[in-house]
């Protein structure tokens, strides 16, 4: 398959972030954005992986929010208002 097949099929298969145009109004997220993405991809790929379970999973989630994530959410919250 060539790149760019594979690349539109990816696409056709992508589960886009609707909050993402309001990320980049997030002083937050852009200081700690890498951080928190680092949290929820090692996470995420732990648990596909099973080296985690899902208390494990949720630990990581809090370790998420308590990081900056929250601050992230009310960020984002407040610009939809």
């Amino acid at each position: 398959m060539s790149v760019i097949l594979s690349l539109l099929f990816s696409m056709s298969l992508a589960v886009f972030n609707p909050a993402l145009p309001f990320l980049a109004n997030s002083e937050t997220y852009a200081d700690l954005g890498s951080t928190l993405d680092e949290i929820i991809t090692q996470a995420r790929t732990q648990y596909i992986c099973g080296q985690i379970d899902e208390e494990g999973l949720k630990a990581a989630a809090e370790q998420w929010l308590s990081q900056g994530g929250q601050k992230v959410i009310d960020e984002v919250n407040a610009q939809r208002k």
